[in-house]
């Protein structure tokens, strides 16, 4: 014999807790920047201003979001993986010079103070 279970409102103390209740804020102390957050989709129909504004986040901070990106999750670890694994010479040819933000760096090569400052 099937139960009905009734439908009752939950108890909020029974939902799961937001990130933000988790995770605590990220310290002040520590350096960051503000990336940019590119949307795929404009990129992928040409859209000048979403063009020029990828130009300038890999010219100047070598990162940014990318919304609306539609990757395969198992092919986004793929290429994390082959781009992990590459010679250290094609490696650090890549890397270039490091420009005004730190960025990603190889393990060790990179050490801070108590205050987080490089």
């Amino acid at each position: 014999m099937t139960q009905s279970i009734p439908n009752e409102k939950v108890d909020e103390r029974d939902e799961m807790p937001s990130v933000s209740q988790i995770v605590p804020p990220f310290p002040d102390y520590l350096p960051s920047a503000a990336l940019i957050e590119l949307d795929f989709d404009l990129l992928a129909k040409h859209d000048p201003t979403e063009c020029q504004r990828l130009f300038a986040a890999c010219k100047e901070k070598r990162f940014f979001y990318l919304r609306n990106h539609h990757v395969d999750t198992d092919t986004a670890f793929q290429f994390g993986k082959e781009l992990y694994d590459m010679p250290i010479e094609e490696e650090k040819y890549l890397m270039g010079d490091g420009g005004a933000y730190i960025g990603y760096r190889k393990a060790g090569s990179f050490i801070a103070d108590k205050k987080g400052t490089p």
